[in-house]
């Protein structure tokens, strides 16, 4: 059912500002701008309606998605009321913005992040695009985004389904509230799934249903682009061009209390790089698969980086992030196990 709010083959919009909907991103979907009451002139079958309109609009609308036999809404107003209509019916409605970079859909008109492995949920649709924003600003990729605040689809529904999603490696996730239904489902999930609260208020809980927690924005971002890479082990070597770095990162990994082998035989590789010149590609395949990479310097650095993530390998602009970041890897590892 959710795959008509991710990959929807027909579309139906209903607004009072069709021209915010010019620019959407509705790759490989047939879209129909329309009016609620010319729902039912439509032949082709829709998958998904995005009702940006209000009051008793919103209600009809829902009606006429019900007798069309509609599988998903996007609805931006009267969400309540519209529950309440829907309720008992096959349709799934949603209140919030979903993307996926994979089919090319989005349901919004803010911008899009890169295609990447990380699913990011979240229960506010204002904090989800802040997120995504900084995903953008960092360069780290996405694979789905969905805010599902006020929503009859719940987190654990989504949950269940980024468990199954081929193109999901690792789930960022953020709770303003945590039930006893969200901590079970939490509990069964395999791939890693990174939880931000505000305040941490719940950062036992989050522990026992085996996730990692995050303390920021950052961190969010930076636990689920390692954790989605697959990297695994127990000690950390640290190699460098610079070894100006070395302290710093030496320093942090014995703040955040890592395993350092200084004989370089980690399992864990951390590479602290400076680029100031160009690097060839025959060098950048030198990196070890099981590493991680501070890379730092010029204009090469971003080059460096897209070079270096390619090959599965994640790249942080300081020492303490990368530390922080095989931190909250080990730490994932020790859960699993």
């Amino acid at each position: 059912m959710l795959d008509s709010f991710f990959n929807p083959k027909s579309i139906a919009i209903i607004s009072d500002n069709s021209e915010n909907y010019s620019e959407i991103n509705m790759q490989n979907s047939r879209t129909y701008m329309t009016h609620e009451n010319q729902m039912k002139n439509i032949m082709d079958e829709i998958d998904l309606v995005i009702i940006d309109t209000k009051g008793k609009r919103v209600l009809e609308a829902v009606k006429q998605c019900m007798k069309k036999n509609v599988n998903a809404c996007i609805i931006h107003y009267n969400i309540e009321e519209a529950r309440k209509l829907a309720k008992g019916h096959h349709i799934r409605l949603i209140n919030g913005v979903v993307f996926d970079t994979h089919t090319g859909f989005s349901s919004s008109d803010f911008r899009m992040a890169t295609k990447g492995d990380i699913s990011f949920v979240s229960q506010s649709s204002s904090y989800g695009k802040t997120v995504v924003d900084a995903a953008i600003s960092g360069n780290i990729g996405l694979n789905k985004f969905i805010s599902a605040d006020m929503s009859d689809v719940d987190e654990e529904e989504i949950l269940d389904y980024l468990e199954k999603d081929q193109n999901t490696k690792s789930v960022a996730l953020y709770l303003e509230n945590f039930d006893k239904k969200i901590y079970e489902k939490l509990r069964k999930m395999t791939k890693p799934v990174v939880v931000l609260n505000p305040g941490n208020k719940y950062s036992g809980i989050i522990k026992q249903a085996g996730c990692i927690e995050a303390k920021s924005t950052e961190e969010l971002l930076d636990f689920s682009k390692i954790l989605s890479m697959h990297q695994n082990g127990s000690t950390v070597s640290i190699i460098t061009n610079n070894e100006g770095l070395r302290p710093v990162a030496m320093h942090a990994a014995e703040h955040e209390g890592l395993e350092i082998d200084k004989k370089g035989k980690g399992d864990i590789t951390l590479a602290i790089l400076s680029f100031h010149e160009p690097v060839s590609e025959k060098d950048i395949d030198k990196i070890k698969d099981n590493a991680v990479v501070c890379g730092t310097g010029n204009e090469f650095t971003m080059l460096h980086k897209n070079m270096i993530e390619n090959r599965g390998v994640p790249v942080y602009p300081t020492p303490e992030r990368a530390v922080r970041s095989i931190k909250a890897l080990l730490k994932w590892e020790k859960m699993r196990n």
